[in-house]
């Protein structure tokens, strides 16, 4: 299974009746605290899924189109920001040199 848009989730191909139905969490979970142990069998399991599964770019393209739109919109922002080898170097403060007035960069939550 997987998203068709923000509520919905859809079957990936045609399910018998009785078969069991799954769903990768990475593709609706952004909270970096989410640790879930897989027992669902599968050869192609992870047995761990985080809330850090999104930024993986194996699954962001075996999922691709089919993420809940926050974590698209992440997907998204990441790919437009430069590299972390061209971002502004860390000032003395311990922010970026684009951090806003009082220290260190915001956080982003990409569930927002």
């Amino acid at each position: 299974m997987w998203w068709t848009d923000a509520q919905t989730l859809s079957a990936r191909r045609d399910v018998a009746a009785g078969e069991e139905l799954t769903c990768d969490y990475s593709t609706c979970v952004a909270d970096p605290e989410f640790l879930l142990r897989c027992h669902c069998g599968s050869y192609r399991c992870r047995q761990m899924v985080t809330g850090d599964d999104w930024r993986i770019p194996q699954l962001q393209a075996a999922y691709a189109g089919h993420w809940l739109p926050p974590l698209r919109d992440a997907m998204s922002a990441r790919a437009k920001s430069p590299p972390a080898a061209t971002r502004p170097a860390p000032t003395a403060r311990g922010g970026s040199q684009d951090a806003p007035p009082g220290g260190a960069p915001e956080r982003h939550d990409p569930a927002d």
